[in-house]
């Protein structure tokens, strides 16, 4: 994530390592990598936000400049 919000990026989609055994039991989750959207949304304080999402279908689905809005 911290290679992607320092790319001119606004959008990517990674896969994300699977989490150790440990971590898996405890959260719940499977121990297994995860492919996920990474989208850089600018917030109204002037901070970037990293939104993660399992909506894959950037278009015409679910473009980018929806994400963050109300």
């Amino acid at each position: 994530m911290r290679q992607f919000l320092r790319s001119r990026l606004d959008e990517e989609i990674v896969t994300l390592r699977a989490p150790d055994l440990r971590d898996a039991l405890d959260y719940e989750c499977p121990a297994m990598p995860i492919t996920v959207r990474l989208v850089r949304h600018g917030a109204s304080t002037s901070k970037v936000r990293l939104l993660m999402t399992n909506l894959l279908d950037s278009a015409p689905r679910y473009p980018a400049s929806q994400f963050g809005h109300h």
